[in-house]
């Protein structure tokens, strides 16, 4: 989950400031105007603040993008946090250096910190830190929301159905309790729902459904794949990223199913109509349970928010529009009933926790 708030942007001014020293004055390499020149090439390089329950820091070779743990921010010392920096500098050294095909902390990490003078205060993929520091209070909001979706498992059909808007009218309830301002200290958050080598019409269907769960979702691309990207306040886009990650299987099998009574729906065409029919029908179902709850000045609020923390990490993201080519009437009628059906009830995983980590 990568962080936007005031506080971290300080805090990343300051990794910003010692990375450049620790490019320039300790690797002596050419870096300007955040690129780095080498063999000819010029390779950007970025830096984030996310959360993690257990990664302290981790280089991303595919956005040539370094992200540091907001938790470092109050809790480590300043000589813990440098090391941190130079160790996924390295990274990114020995990815520009021998491509992305490298183990993490293989030969060439190693060859990297060894080039420079650095021992196993950098080198080390762990470090000792205080656990109890990096533990994130459980979201009561978010634990309720994902109580009611439970429900939603259940074989009556209304009773699932009210689970499931119940919980659509919580999060609107709570999104307008905490939003007169975006105050600079409040955190904007991103986190990857899903992501892919190609946007399908699936993918399409969910990205229209989690923006009535009061986020911005937004589809970044790389080369030869894509990204989900979720944004917006944090109880909203644990939700949404929840709601994705069920949704992803969950359409797949609708459509799938709706193939075996009805032969007609075949090819790329009937799935972008039955996926977009199916985004209307769960949608209007939505819709309706909460337009009596809410006046019309509670919706434009809401929306005004979720756009405001949009523009705080895309600042000049225009609209996306999507069409369909060759509307398939039949098959988008029957993605319609799908949709007016479709409960979210995913179920919550709990993990161990492995140690803290850099990567």
């Amino acid at each position: 989950m990568i962080i936007y708030s005031d506080v971290a942007l300080t805090f990343l001014k300051e990794v910003r400031a010692f990375s450049l020293k620790i490019l320039k004055y300790e690797m002596n390499l050419p870096f300007e105007r955040k690129r780095l020149l080498h063999n000819g090439f010029y390779y950007p390089l970025d830096f984030v603040i996310f959360e993690h329950p257990t990664i302290l820091g981790q280089y991303i070779p595919s956005k040539y993008q370094i992200q540091i743990n907001k938790h470092l921010i109050y809790q480590t010392n300043k000589t813990n946090l440098q090391n941190i920096i130079r160790h996924e500098i390295c990274h990114y050294i020995a990815h520009v250096t021998f491509g992305a095909n490298i183990q993490a902390h293989g030969k060439e990490f190693n060859e990297v910190c060894q080039r420079f003078g650095y021992g196993k205060e950098v080198s080390s993929s762990t470090i000792e830190l205080s656990r109890d520091d990096l533990t994130c209070e459980e979201n009561k909001v978010f634990e309720k929301i994902t109580k009611l979706f439970k429900l939603a498992t259940s074989d009556n059909q209304h009773e699932a159905q009210l689970a499931t808007t119940k919980a659509n009218q919580l999060l609107r309830k709570h999104h307008l309790r905490n939003i007169p301002t975006l105050h600079p200290e409040d955190e904007t958050v991103l986190e990857v729902a899903l992501s892919g080598k190609k946007v399908g019409p699936k993918h399409e269907a969910i990205y229209r459904i989690l923006k009535e769960f009061l986020v911005s979702p937004v589809f970044n691309y790389q080369r030869g794949s894509f990204s989900l990207e979720v944004i917006g306040e944090r109880t909203n886009v644990l939700t949404a990223v929840y709601v994705a990650e069920f949704l992803n299987q969950k359409l797949e099998r609708l459509y799938d199913q709706q193939k075996m009574v009805s032969p007609s729906l075949r090819g790329i065409r009937a799935k972008k109509s039955f996926m977009a029919g199916l985004a209307d029908g769960y949608l209007s179902k939505i819709k309706t349970s909460y337009n009596d709850q809410f006046t019309k000045a509670d919706l434009v609020k809401c929306e005004s928010q979720v756009q405001k923390h949009l523009h705080r990490v895309y600042p000049r993201l225009r609209g996306r529009l999507s069409t369909i080519d060759g509307h398939d009437i039949s098959a988008n009628a029957l993605g319609k009933e799908a949709g007016k059906k479709l409960n979210i009830n995913p179920a919550i995983s709990n993990k161990s926790r492995p140690p803290l980590l850099l990567e």
